[in-house]
């Protein structure tokens, strides 16, 4: 019989520390919500309602050059998508 893992919801308050720390550049503090909150990692990586270009952790991650970031989100299993 196959046990079914509970998913953890992410907080709105949540994403937005995420938004925060990529915005930040800040790797560390990436990292620690992405293993967090890893299995929800979509709904982490949705545009915040403010985001008048619904641009995602990784469009703003890639666009203002935090490399590092782009490659943790990547290798964390981010969708790449153009367009959200």
């Amino acid at each position: 019989m196959e046990e079914k893992q509970e998913k953890r919801s992410v907080p709105t308050k949540d994403i937005k520390l995420v938004w925060d720390a990529v915005k930040e550049g800040d790797l560390r503090r990436v990292k620690q919500h992405l293993q967090k909150y890893g299995q929800n990692l979509q709904h982490i990586n949705e545009p915040l309602p403010d985001c008048s270009y619904g641009e995602t952790l990784l469009h703003y991650a890639a666009y203002h050059g935090h490399v590092n970031i782009v490659a943790l989100l990547i290798r964390a299993g981010i969708v790449l998508s153009l367009t959200r």
